[in-house]
C-alpha cells in the first residue's frame, strides 16, 4: 500500500520519510504533487490533533490517497 500512496502523492522519486530510526513514516508537503499539496494543507488547517504543518504522517496520507482517488473511507476509523 505504501508504493501505492507515494505513486499517486509523491514528486518522481521521493518517497516518505524516516524520523531518525525507523520506518517511513512522514511524508513531507515540499515533496508532493501539487493537488496533494492542497488538500494536505486543508486536511492540516480543518482536521484536528496536528500543530505541525509541514509533513503528515502515514494514516493521514492514506486519507489524502483515498480522498484523490475517490474511495469511500471512514475518516473517523482513519485517523483514530
Amino acid at each position: 500500500m505504501i508504493v501505492e500512496v507515494e505513486d499517486l502523492l509523491c514528486l518522481t522519486n521521493i518517497n516518505f520519510r524516516s524520523k531518525g530510526g525507523g520506518a517511513n513514516n512522514r511524508l513531507h508537503k515540499v515533496d508532493m504533487a501539487g493537488l496533494a499539496q492542497f488538500w494536505t494543507t486543508f486536511m492540516l488547517d480543518n482536521i484536528p490533533h496536528n500543530s505541525y504543518k509541514l509533513d503528515i504522517p502515514m494514516k493521514r496520507a492514506q486519507l489524502l490517497y483515498a480522498i484523490l482517488k475517490g474511495l469511500s473511507t471512514d475518516i473517523g476509523q482513519t485517523l483514530s
